[in-house]
């Protein structure tokens, strides 16, 4: 979305906009400019946020692994929220959750941001986003250490 288009939003579509921005701590964060991944940082960052039928999932199990091995396992936290910190490379990552776990290949890139946002609707499983140059914008809720472990320690 382009600036001029929030520019001219009706009174209704701003007030749907802010009720949305007040449940997301990342578009809080950007909106506030804090935080965000610097572009030249020696590892790449994969958030995501995980919700069924748009409302938040907590203490959801993330799982990454690179070449069939997992790594570590993260959580998200109360507004369904995720961030994992990792090398540049390729990983699996796979949301546990449900009978089926959902996995997706992500292409993480030293100093950008990828994306993994799932939705477990009522018959309607998101494939998932990945936008690699998507720009990070904040670090509010961690849910690694910020040293490329993965840690789980921001929930």
């Amino acid at each position: 979305m382009e600036l001029s288009q929030i520019k001219v939003m009706s009174k209704e579509q701003r007030m749907e906009l802010a009720k949305y921005i007040r449940t997301d701590p990342e578009l809080q964060n950007v909106i506030s400019g804090i935080g965000g991944l610097c572009e030249s940082a020696s590892h790449g960052r994969l958030i995501g946020t995980i919700t069924e039928n748009g409302k938040p999932l907590s203490r959801v199990e993330i799982a990454y692994s690179v070449g069939g091995k997992t790594d570590v396992k993260v959580h998200t936290n109360q507004f369904g929220y995720y961030q994992i910190d990792l090398s540049e490379g390729n990983y699996t990552v796979t949301i546990l959750y449900g009978e089926t776990p959902v996995s997706q290949e992500v292409e993480i890139l030293n100093g950008k941001t990828s994306v993994f946002d799932q939705d477990f609707g009522e018959g309607k499983e998101d494939e998932g986003s990945d936008s690699s140059d998507k720009t990070d914008t904040g670090d509010s809720t961690g849910d690694d250490t910020g040293d490329g472990t993965g840690d789980d320690t921001g929930v």
